[in-house]
């Protein structure tokens, strides 16, 4: 009974001793019935003492088989367990050596509780260092958490924190978001003109419906001057083919 590196361990020998116990006891019971119960006939002029023991034999056979049948898959599941193990040392020495990647991995994985136990104040620790190590994904979703409050304590301050990091990490969607919060004063001042400039900058990375955004600024004056010919152009970046109506 031995893993994948070849080597029998302390846990498949007492594995293999359990399941050999069970043999034994496998080979006696078919004995025991034909020894006291029963009074068996000789035939071709052997007693009933060596039929015990054909059976003892048989018995003892079908015994180490099972045993060694339930061993080996035992062992395959103590493999695949000290496998999982050794990715997630590998993981965790990863994350130590500043793969953010890795840090954020483990963050997930105590935000599941599934490989670790769930642990959010871990979940969002691992988080903090990979978005301070320039993880947009951590950043995106600590914003998140942030400002739904689904997680965390709510901190609306907090998650546009992690939004303007994010979008200048390159997150043109956090801009978009952040354009939103500006123009309608959520969780911060109402800020027509920072709401523009964030809808101008996901606009120009293709962000759809941040042309929207820019295309109703130019055309009401929110932020910007008004300029129906910017307007035009950004209904025409929204819909090519057909009028788009403006609030």
């Amino acid at each position: 009974c031995t893993f994948a590196d070849g080597k029998l361990n302390n846990r498949a020998e007492h594995i293999f001793e359990s399941f050999f116990h069970i043999a034994i006891i496998i080979a006696v019971i078919p004995t025991t019935p034909i020894i006291g119960w029963y009074r068996i006939p000789p035939l071709f002029g052997l007693n009933s003492i060596f039929y015990s023991v054909i059976g003892a034999i048989l018995g003892l056979g079908i015994g180490i088989m099972t045993t060694r049948t339930l061993c080996n898959i035992t062992g395959d599941l103590l493999n695949k367990k000290n496998n999982s193990y050794d990715e997630l040392d590998k993981l965790i020495e990863a994350a130590g050596n500043g793969d953010v990647k890795a840090q954020r991995t483990i963050a997930e994985l105590f935000l599941q509780g599934e490989t670790l136990p769930k642990d959010l104040e871990k979940a969002v620790t691992w988080l903090k260092i990979a978005a301070n190590n320039g993880d947009v994904e951590a950043q995106s979703i600590l914003a998140n958490m942030y400002i739904i409050g689904k997680t965390v304590t709510r901190d609306m301050d907090a998650g546009i924190k992690w939004l303007k990091m994010a979008a200048g990490y390159g997150a043109d969607n956090a801009y978009d978001i952040l354009a939103s919060m500006y123009a309608f004063g959520q969780g911060t001042a109402q800020n027509p003109t920072e709401a523009f400039k964030c809808a101008k900058i996901a606009a120009d990375n293709g962000i759809i419906t941040s042309y929207f955004k820019v295309a109703t600024m130019y055309n009401n004056g929110d932020g910007v001057e008004q300029n129906y010919r910017e307007a035009y152009k950004g209904i025409k970046n929204i819909s090519p083919s057909g009028p788009v109506c403006l609030p």
